[in-house]
C-alpha cells in the first residue's frame, strides 16, 4: 500500500518539475532574447526572423533560434498543459 503512495508522489513530482521547467524556459528565453538580440534585421549575421521577446519588444533571430521558439511555444507548452491535467488528476486521486 505504501509503495503505491510513493510511486504516486514520484510521478507527481516529476510532472511538477517538468511543468516548472517549461515555465522557466519560456521566461528565460523571452528575457534573454530581449537583452541580447538586435532590434533590427541583420542579414550579414542571419538574424532576419522577427519575433516577440519580453515586454513586447520585436527582436530578430536566426532560423535555428526561431525553430527553438516554435518548439518551446507549441510543443513544450502543449506538453506542459497536458502534464498539468495529469497532475490535477493525480491530486484529485482519480488515478493510481
Amino acid at each position: 500500500m505504501n509503495s503505491g503512495i510513493y510511486a504516486k508522489r514520484a510521478v507527481a513530482g516529476a510532472v511538477l518539475a517538468f511543468c516548472l521547467s517549461v515555465v522557466i524556459l519560456n521566461l528565460y528565453t523571452a528575457v534573454h532574447y530581449y537583452s541580447v538580440m538586435p532590434r533590427g534585421p541583420q542579414p550579414e549575421t542571419g538574424r532576419v526572423y522577427p519575433t516577440m521577446a519580453a515586454y513586447g519588444a520585436r527582436v530578430y533571430v536566426k532560423e535555428r533560434e526561431h525553430d527553438w521558439l516554435d518548439f518551446l511555444h507549441y510543443d513544450l507548452t502543449s506538453a506542459g498543459a497536458v502534464s498539468m491535467l495529469l497532475l490535477y488528476a493525480l491530486r484529485t486521486r482519480k488515478w493510481f
